[in-house]
Formats: C-alpha cells, sequence, structure tokens
C-alpha cells in the first residue's frame, strides 16, 4: 500500500462533498412501522473535479493519481470547502484514551471561540467537524462534539490541527484518474473515499 503526497498547488474547480453514516433500517411487515440502527463507519466521500489544467498542472495530477496504484494507495488530503484558521493557542488532547464524538482539550486561548460549528479540526490524521461553536473556557479549556467519532483513541497531548486539516482518502476504485486532453488543456474528474481502520 502505496503513501503519497497529494499536490496542494492543485485546487479542483468543484467538490461534491458527502459524510455518509453507516445505518440500517428494518421495517414492519406488519404494520409498515420502521425502526434504524446505528453502527459504526461514518466516513467522508467526495467527487473532484479540475477543468482547464495547464501541462504542468496534468503531468503532476497523472503522477499523483497513477503512483496511488487504484485503490490500494493512500493519501492525505483537505476537503477544500474550509482550509480553517491557525490555531487560537497549542491545542491538544486532555485525558488519556478518549474515544467516542466528545473531546476534552486543552491549550486554547483562554475566554476565546475558538472553532466555529462547520470547522474541520484534524487529531491523529482523522478529520472531524465540529457540531456546535467551541468557547474555551478561562484556563484554555474546551470540551467539544464533532462528527465523525474517533477511531483511534485520542491521547493526552495528541496534538489538533486546524490550519488545512487533512484526513487519510483513498480512490473508490481502480478506474478513476482517466484524464481528457483538449488542445493545450486538460481535466480530469475522480472520487474519493475516507480509508480508516477499526
Amino acid at each position: 500500500m502505496a503513501l503519497v503526497e497529494y499536490p496542494m498547488s492543485i485546487i479542483p474547480n468543484s467538490m461534491t462533498l458527502n459524510l455518509r453514516a453507516n445505518t440500517k433500517t428494518f421495517q414492519s411487515s406488519f404494520n409498515n412501522s420502521r425502526l434504524t440502527a446505528k453502527f459504526p463507519g461514518k466516513h467522508w466521500e467526495a467527487s473532484l473535479s479540475f477543468s482547464n489544467l495547464y501541462p504542468r498542472e496534468v503531468a503532476e495530477l497523472k503522477s499523483f493519481l497513477w503512483s496511488l496504484d487504484g485503490a490500494d494507495g493512500r493519501f492525505y488530503m483537505p476537503l477544500f470547502d474550509n482550509t480553517g484558521a491557525p490555531a487560537r493557542g497549542t491545542p491538544v488532547a486532555l485525558g488519556p484514551d478518549q474515544t467516542g464524538g466528545l473531546l476534552s482539550t486543552n491549550g486554547w486561548t483562554p475566554n476565546t471561540v475558538v472553532l466555529k460549528r462547520g470547522d474541520y479540526f484534524e487529531i491523529n490524521n482523522e478529520l472531524k467537524m465540529v457540531t456546535s461553536d467551541v468557547v474555551s473556557s478561562n484556563t484554555g479549556q474546551a470540551t467539544f462534539e464533532f462528527t465523525p467519532w474517533l477511531r483511534t483513541a485520542a491521547q493526552t497531548g495528541d496534538a489538533i490541527v486546524t490550519l488545512n486539516p487533512k484526513g487519510m482518502f483513498m480512490l473508490t476504485d481502480d478506474s478513476q484518474g482517466e484524464i481528457d486532453f483538449d488542445p493545450g488543456f486538460g481535466s480530469v474528474s475522480f472520487d474519493v473515499v475516507e480509508a480508516f481502520y477499526v
């Protein structure tokens, strides 16, 4: 399995984004009532489209995509709709073995809105989004909710990245990466899904 660097100088012209939940629905054959059950495995999916690429950009994207060896490769990439901002303070996880969708942290600038609802952050190479505004206490601590839940337990001192946070992704299948060439330009679209292990 290859780990390849995404060419950060090339930004997609458009991106379709989804956070895919993992639920099962059961419907009664007697009265049509429905019961849903939620399971682990919520993950990011995205479709990226690039057009009017210059020859140098085409070369970089070809090199990136084709070095992945299809769905076998892994790469760290941001979700380009929100690149975040420098951290307000030096935030880290506070407390061992934190799991789920609630994170205790410290190291923030005191008494500050440190993350806004919908902001991304990265911890241990996992990309998360906060679901409400995060306000630090007078000691720089903050406990907040986010989605998707942690897959690797956060430990005391694990860094929280708020500027250009990234997640680990893979191509959805081996057919991704076909590049169309127009005279002097190129275009490509490909689909990615978050790669993780539990």
